[in-house]
């Protein structure tokens, strides 16, 4: 789960902040254990994909009337993978 909340205030540099967004880490060390196991796990051809959560649609077309026109909705920076 990626909670978006504040990712709009996180992303505005001012004096005080950098405006570099959000930021998050996974441990993803059992997935990958398990991807191992079947023989199913290659870390040069890893495929990330991020999945809305439904919302209720009165809800959705709320915030999407809220946005600027031009204003994208969301923006992955970078995924990196580090392996230990």
């Amino acid at each position: 789960m990626l909670p978006l909340f504040g990712v709009r205030e996180a992303s505005r540099r001012t004096e005080a902040h950098a405006g570099d967004g959000l930021h998050y880490s996974f441990d993803i060390t059992e997935t990958a254990q398990q991807l191992q196991h079947i023989n199913d796990w290659d870390p040069e051809n890893l495929r990330i994909k991020f999945v809305p959560d439904d919302e209720p649609e009165q809800a959705r077309a709320a915030a999407m009337a809220a946005l600027a026109p031009d204003e994208p909705r969301f923006q992955v920076g970078r995924v990196s993978l580090y392996i230990a």
